[in-house]
């Protein structure tokens, strides 16, 4: 009776989406099944079909995190699959998403990624020591759109029109090209990323956003650390996570005394807590949370110095 109800549901959908954008989802699954008969992805194309009928509607707070995934890009016209990275990304300040794969524009994927996809597809449980896995978690897109907020959860970018379902923890999309006959098959765990690490990306989100204004002001303020100061912040958050430096009491209480944004008007009050951040011994080979800000550090505190002499 339950798959009963969620056939229903997902007929109903696609009737929906027939309806408001004329994708015939039958001749969808026709071609991307003809293609699986010649396709090394025949299985995972197959069991795509097969699981997305079982899917429930999804809602947009279970689209307000990263998450990364697998893409399968079915050519119906030269009669092809590709299997590629994916990546689902959700910006909280600017409540904007975007969704894609990664590597298409090469001729082939890299030892890593390839490493990443046969990991994700045997055993997801393991991803988190994949070195791909590592990076694809900050992964973000140069265009990003609002979700569609109807009946259906969709997302219009330039290229595609990609629709949203859910299953307990995976959420699967389907991607339909503007322009083409091409569409991609997305499946993403939502479990794949730990739930520590959402604010870390939300973090880098914001990092890349200032990193870029500051490449602007870089043109106006000869000195590029008067904009850099209040990286030190960031970086204690970071080291502050992990040992030796969590267990160092006085380390400690020099980042509690910043509490707030440090700029040239009040960094002359830290002066002892700048020159205890320059002897500090930073052994990169152990990092978990890995960042420029901790990087730069020294050079930071260096030029914050400067500025107070």
């Amino acid at each position: 009776m339950k798959k009963l109800i969620y056939l229903i549901l997902f007929t109903s959908q696609i009737s929906l989406a027939q309806n408001n954008t004329g994708v015939d989802f039958k001749k969808i699954e026709a071609q991307a099944l003809k293609v699986a008969k010649t396709s090394k992805h025949t299985d995972l194309i197959k069991s795509f079909i097969a699981d997305n009928k079982e899917t429930e509607q999804i809602t947009q707070s279970d689209l307000i995190k990263d998450y990364v995934g697998f893409g399968i890009l079915i050519n119906p016209k030269n009669n092809s699959a590709k299997l590629l990275p994916a990546k689902y990304t959700f910006d909280i300040k600017t409540r904007l998403s975007a969704v894609g794969v990664l590597g298409l524009d090469k001729p082939e994927l890299s030892a890593e990624q390839l490493e990443y996809l046969s990991v994700y597809t045997k055993n997801p449980s393991a991803l988190s020591k994949d070195k791909y896995f590592k990076t694809l978690k900050y992964e973000t897109f140069a265009s990003e759109t609002k979700l569609g907020n109807g009946s259906d959860i969709i997302l219009k970018d330039q290229n595609y029109i990609t629709y949203f379902t859910v299953n307990n923890n995976l959420i699967y999309a389907l991607g339909f090209s503007k322009t083409t006959d091409e569409f991609i098959f997305y499946k993403f765990d939502t479990k794949a990323i730990p739930s520590d690490d959402y604010l870390l990306i939300q973090m880098e989100k914001n990092r890349k956003v200032e990193w870029e204004q500051e490449r602007k002001l870089r043109d106006v303020f000869p000195l590029y650390h008067d904009v850099r100061i209040d990286e030190i912040r960031t970086a204690l958050y970071y080291l502050l996570r992990e040992e030796p430096y969590k267990s160092d009491k006085k380390l400690m209480e020099y980042a509690k005394n910043m509490r707030q944004k440090l700029e040239r008007t009040n960094i002359r009050a830290f002066i002892t807590e700048l020159n205890y951040f320059l002897d500090l011994k930073i052994n990169e080979q152990y990092w978990k949370y890995r960042s420029e800000e901790v990087l730069n550090l020294k050079h930071t505190s260096a030029h914050s110095i400067a500025d107070i002499i």
